[in-house]
């Protein structure tokens, strides 16, 4: 009866293809919902902001007129006057020229209309008189109580989709005396700061939201193309992975079938019996080989896998910030720039260049942990090292293998030890110990700490490995540095990580290493290393 772990291995193998078709089609999905939800939030925040500058222009065009033309000419001969078009001595009030004005702007704007109404028209603004609809009366209801803010609605209106934004009109301290003493007024307690109009503007958006969904359009064909094109390499890396297993399984099963035939002839003389213990110890020698080889794989897979996030990050990035370009020359082209667009530009540009510079120094230090590792792991070496700076390189590219079940890993190492040594055989050590952690130790932990601390004797240096996880049984502690003894073998232990870890530190460097602690205690590794041909400490002199 297989177990559910295996089935579930099982079923994955066989249908990667078909899990990675789903995984892509609903990760596309959610990015296509999301893109059209911030498509429709930035559609909506620049129309207010335009909005807001078109009522803000109309109002300063109305206070300059007012300060300097209206003010000046007072006591002169000229009237100011709503009906200056049918005298020859009159120039317009400040709000019939500020209406003209938008009149003028609405009429190259398509559909754009500016208004200026109050429950206290003059007799003459009939086509404005009293509050028109419930808009009016919402925003004059607002101001009362919130002069200083704007008040706007997104409507459809014409079977076409607009904002009607407006903020208050307030009495001016120049122009009370003008109102209260004018013979047509229909109010004449006025006061500095009063709320006497609304000033609204409608500005239609079915246009623009039309361009965005175009532009979002193609951002996505465009999403789609690379992501199908890193689909279809996906596959065909996990097809020839598929083969490459495979023909692993099949030369592996040749090789039992090979060493079962050697134990037969054991029996038969004891030449074919030296012959057969040769080819054993060679056996073992290869896959003490391969289990090195298999962990530097393993975290090449990882750290694969782990820069893959940070470059996936800056190419969203970087096509946002494609996107925004090629907006921003198409409104330069076509006369509508904006200071409001430009300073939108500028800080999504900025915003994209820091997601792009930090997730590219994330890549970086990734990859720099992991090549000097890797070299030291496959070529064996000897150089000078800070032992230090070393220890962090190697947690730092363990990082992708620990990160589910280790909440952090403590490094306490003198920071300017140095040795003449080699750095291969003490990362392998290392790598060994805390792959065993995080598979056996930390098995359903997510919070687990490891800590190494080295401590440097006269005539040794000691390096005490532990972790807080399930720990070992005391009877236990000699039989975990036999050859091909594991506890895991149903999960794919080889039986060989802390084999390897013992012939290092036993055979190269001359040292010991001792197991400690028991079973839900966690387990501590206490290595010492003396100083011989081996490893000598450099001191600076």
């Amino acid at each position: 009866m297989k177990s559910f772990k295996e089935r579930v291995f099982k079923y994955t193998y066989n249908h990667t293809w078909l899990l990675l078709i789903l995984l892509f089609i609903s990760t596309g999905t959610m990015i296509v919902w999301y893109m059209e939800k911030q498509q429709s939030v930035l559609v909506e925040s620049i129309s207010i902001k335009n909005a807001e500058l078109y009522l803000g222009a109309v109002s300063e065009f109305r206070t300059l007129y007012t300060s300097e033309v209206v003010n000046k000419l007072k006591n002169s001969n000229i009237s100011i006057v709503h009906d200056y078009h049918e005298r020859a001595d009159a120039i317009p009030l400040p709000a019939t020229l500020s209406m003209l004005l938008a009149k003028r702007i609405g009429q190259r704007s398509s559909g754009t209309k500016v208004r200026l109404y109050s429950p206290f028209p003059f007799p003459w603004r009939k086509e404005d008189r009293g509050l028109q609809d419930s808009f009016g009366q919402s925003a004059w209801d607002f101001f009362q109580k919130s002069p200083q803010l704007a008040y706007f609605s997104f409507e459809v209106i014409g079977g076409n989709r607009v904002l009607r934004y407006a903020v208050a009109d307030q009495m001016r301290a120049d122009c009370v005396e003008c109102h209260n003493n004018h013979k047509d007024t229909p109010k004449s307690d006025w006061k500095t700061g009063d709320v006497r109009g609304i000033l609204e503007v409608t500005l239609p958006i079915g246009n623009f939201q039309q361009q965005a969904k175009t532009n979002l359009g193609g951002f996505i064909w465009l999403i789609l193309g690379v992501s199908l094109v890193g689909l279809f390499t996906m596959m065909l890396l996990i097809g020839r992975l598929k083969f490459n297993y495979q023909q692993s399984q099949k030369k592996l099963n040749i090789e039992i079938e090979q060493g079962k035939r050697a134990q037969i002839k054991v029996l038969e003389s004891n030449e074919d019996l030296q012959q057969t213990l040769i080819k054993l110890r060679q056996t073992q020698e290869s896959l003490v080989e391969k289990e090195t080889m298999a962990a530097l794989g393993g975290m090449v897979a990882s750290i694969a896998h782990e820069i893959n996030t940070p470059i996936g990050i800056c190419v969203t990035a970087a096509s946002i910030l494609e996107e925004e370009t090629q907006a921003i020359i198409s409104h330069t082209e076509k006369g509508k720039l904006t200071r409001s667009v430009l300073e939108s530009y500028t800080k999504t540009s900025l915003e994209s260049g820091k997601i792009i510079t930090h997730n590219l120094q994330r890549a970086c230090e990734l990859v720099e942990s992991f090549k000097q590792v890797a070299v030291d792991q496959t070529s064996h070496e000897r150089r000078i090292f800070n032992v230090n700076t070393y220890l962090k390189a190697i947690v730092n590219s363990l990082k992708p293998q620990t990160k589910r079940h280790v909440k952090q890993v403590l490094i306490d190492c003198p920071e300017t030890l140095a040795i003449d040594s080699f750095p291969g055989a003490l990362s392998q050590v290392i790598t060994n110990l805390v792959t065993n952690s995080v598979k056996y130790g930390f098995d359903y932990i997510t919070d687990g700490t490891i800590s190494i601390k080295v401590t440097v004797e006269a005539n040794s240096i000691t390096i005490l490995y532990q972790d807080d996880g399930k720990g070992i049984t005391e009877e236990l502690h000699q039989k975990i540095f036999e050859p091909f003894y594991t506890t895991g073998r149903d999960t794919g232990g080889s039986g060989l990580g802390l084999h390897i870890i013992y012939n290092i530190i036993v055979q190269l460097f001359k040292g010991t290493i001792v197991c400690r602690g028991g079973k839900d205690e966690g387990v501590i590794f206490e290595i010492i290393l003396p100083f011989n041909e081996s490893l000598k400490l450099e001191t600076n002199e």
